[in-house]
């Protein structure tokens, strides 16, 4: 079946990168709660640096997700409603119908093109 089948074969994958951005963003919370506990010059200092590199990652992984949960979603039934003859050149296209006309420059077509191959 290959990636995009998977995908687009899936009722819950949109709710499930929600469920993960939420995710993400509790776990900023409860780093960012300890971070206010913590003591001491040394201590202090790490803990600075921790939130730093935790809103550092926050900042990049929810937009990775957003693009991942929304965007392989409408590639992949792109991909599942065009015909056997359409469905690799529906993958290897770099435009889409997703607002702003081009996924990364056709790289996850590329990725689906490949896994969705006999």
């Amino acid at each position: 079946m290959g990636t995009a089948g998977v995908i687009a074969g899936s009722g819950s994958w949109i709710t499930l990168h929600l469920i993960i951005i939420l995710g993400i963003l509790l776990m900023l919370y409860g780093l960012f709660a300890l971070y206010r506990t913590i003591s001491g010059a040394l201590p202090q200092a790490l803990a600075q640096f921790g939130m730093l590199t935790a809103v550092t990652g926050v900042t990049i992984a929810t937009p990775l997700v957003v693009m991942d949960g929304v965007g392989a979603r409408q590639l992949a039934e792109d991909w599942s409603q065009a015909t056997p003859d359409q469905a690799a050149s529906a993958l290897l296209s770099p435009t889409s119908t997703v607002p702003g006309g081009r996924l990364a420059d056709g790289a996850p077509r590329r990725f689906f093109a490949r896994s969705a191959a006999p």
